[in-house]
């Protein structure tokens, strides 16, 4: 039986009477704060409150939150923000290393969270107890990774993919970054579509990071992902670049799914670069497609909307795998 992907079918307004705070609000560099908020809010949430370490900063997100219609108010202290505006949910759009710190305090205060990948820049003992903490409590805590929100399209594109034969999988990225940061933003992107395709315990090893060429001495690398008895041989590459929108696309063996991306307007659409042999040459096959953001919040707000109900919020085990995962990869790289 051929792979089946879940399609893109969820209720209308899944955040309906939740309250939401954002932490990193502002557009800068490639922030997704701004957008995680509009999304929250256009899901029936009420984005109530932005903190952040200066008021000047967290002003001007309030500022720019405005032109969406979402007033929220600004603080530079998470307990104040907490009293006056009692949010049941956490956005954390801030840079990776602060993320432990909003964690931890939004652990205390017993909220749900999204969290921005790489969810943790080191993972130890005590992150793996924090994400227990959440679900013994019955919050919800999520990465931000949207990729596995591609999945639908790439069925689409290649309605016969069969995850049992496949042998090789690629990744292409841009990110801006260099060096070991990059690696910590990038590697939460390809380990979460292997997880959503190849279900179940996942070790990795034969890790290598290579020089593409010389002025990209460490934008490749390779690794064996292997699940139950089957390996698969894994490429990331880091492509330098300044064209926008940013190049990337994935493979499982040689069928492809990369991302157009139409501006203005922000219209999502996803093809094969080619055209399989047995349909002739020509160009690629192409299917639209939903924004990856919109689908990874909603599917956040389903699920923090049923842990309301219910008061149980499963651990997500995959996503303590991928931090264990991320971290053997990272403890590999040499600069």
């Amino acid at each position: 039986m051929a792979w089946t992907a879940t399609p893109a079918i969820h209720p209308r307004l899944p955040a309906m009477g939740l309250r939401v705070a954002v932490v990193g609000a502002r557009r800068v560099r490639n922030g997704t704060g701004p957008y995680l908020a509009r999304e929250a809010s256009a899901l029936g949430a009420e984005v109530v409150s932005v903190v952040g370490t200066r008021l000047s900063s967290t002003e001007t997100a309030c500022t720019q939150l405005k032109e969406w219609g979402i007033s929220a108010k600004p603080f530079t202290h998470f307990e104040p923000m907490v009293r006056e505006t009692h949010p049941d949910v956490l956005i954390v759009a801030s840079p990776a290393g602060t993320h432990r710190s909003w964690l931890e305090a939004a652990a205390e205060s017993g909220m749900h969270v999204l969290c921005e990948k790489p969810l943790l820049a080191l993972f130890d003992d005590a992150g793996k107890e924090m994400l227990r903490r959440f679900s013994a409590q019955g919050k919800v805590l999520a990465e931000n990774c949207q990729w596995p929100f591609t999945l639908f399209s790439f069925q689409q594109l290649h309605p016969s993919f069969d995850p049992s034969k496949v042998k090789r999988f690629r990744m292409l990225l841009s990110p801006q970054d260099r060096g070991r940061t990059r690696w910590l933003e990038t590697l939460s992107h390809p380990l979460s579509l292997l997880q959503d395709v190849f279900h179940g315990p996942a070790k990795i090893s034969e890790i290598r990071y290579e020089e593409v060429s010389s002025s990209a001495p460490d934008a490749r690398l390779n690794f064996l992902f292997t699940v139950f008895d089957q390996e698969i041989h894994c490429e990331v590459l880091l492509e330098d670049t300044n064209r926008l929108p940013r190049p990337a696309e994935f493979a499982f063996d040689d069928m492809v799914c990369r991302r157009r991306i139409e501006i203005p307007g922000y219209h999502f659409s996803f093809d094969t670069g080619f055209k399989p042999i047995e349909l002739g040459d020509g160009p690629a096959l192409s299917v639209k497609a939903e924004d990856p953001l919109h689908l990874r919040m909603t599917e956040f707000m389903i699920r923090v909307s049923q842990a309301v109900k219910t008061g149980n919020a499963p651990l997500d085990e995959s996503l303590l795998r991928r931090q264990q995962l991320m971290e053997k990869l990272l403890a590999a790289y040499r600069p």
